[in-house]
């Protein structure tokens, strides 16, 4: 199959220290003239595609509770910051690794950690079922904080040492980049410390805003 160019997508979840033809064929058509990219994709796709599952399957099962939920707009605005940062992995993967690239399963571990994080950052986000006796969301929220706020900021902090270790090994240093993550990261270690709703909604719009901009109108294709 016809190889998709890579248009310099660099995602800070993205380890790039591969290079050469395909080392499992011997040549650029890959495996059953499935490429790299699509190889790869698959498995990104599907490790996304479950936690987005998860996050549906949970707001399905609140929503067919009805009356025996008392809803929460931090836990709602949480979970939907977990499938918007969802999207945006997937989106970043195109392209990845690149044209005439191979990858060692060594190299692909740094993206994998990325994709469990994100699963089950995204797992968190909503309760698995409902009791009989019903679900105060707020209450789910507030006994899951070190939980959920503990995985985003790991999640987080690999992010920045990742791109940390990137600049180091480039020679080009992403200063603004590193500094988005950094701040990133702070605010979310100290939302585990400061447990505050109207704290933890000002770390979430900082965090929609510094993982959106640039992303929402990114065109990749052909």
């Amino acid at each position: 199959s016809t190889r998709r160019p890579s248009h310099g997508i660099t995602p800070v979840s993205e380890t790039r220290c591969c290079g050469g033809s395909n080392a499992a064929t011997g040549r650029e058509g890959g495996i059953n003239g499935m490429s790299l990219t699509e190889f790869v994709l698959a498995f990104t796709g599907i490790v996304i595609g479950l936690g987005v599952a998860d996050l549906l399957t949970s707001l399905h099962k609140l929503l067919r509770a009805g009356s025996k939920v008392k809803w929460d707009w931090l836990t709602l605005f949480y979970a939907a910051y977990m499938l918007f940062g969802l999207i945006i992995f997937w989106w970043w993967q195109f392209g990845y690794p690149g044209q005439g690239k191979t990858l060692t399963i060594l190299q692909f571990l740094p993206s994998f950690l990325f994709l469990a994080l994100a699963f089950l950052m995204a797992a968190s986000a909503l309760p698995d079922d409902v009791p009989a006796e019903g679900l105060d969301l707020r209450v789910f929220y507030n006994n899951t904080v070190g939980h959920r706020w503990g995985l985003l900021s790991a999640s987080l902090a690999s992010n920045l040492a990742a791109i940390v270790w990137r600049s180091m090994t480039s020679g080009v240093v992403i200063w603004v980049g590193i500094a988005v993550l950094f701040s990133c990261t702070f605010l979310a270690l100290l939302a585990l410390r400061f447990r505050k709703a109207g704290f933890h909604a000002f770390v979430l719009v900082w965090l929609f805003i510094s993982s959106g901009f640039g992303a929402l109108l990114y065109p990749i294709g052909p």
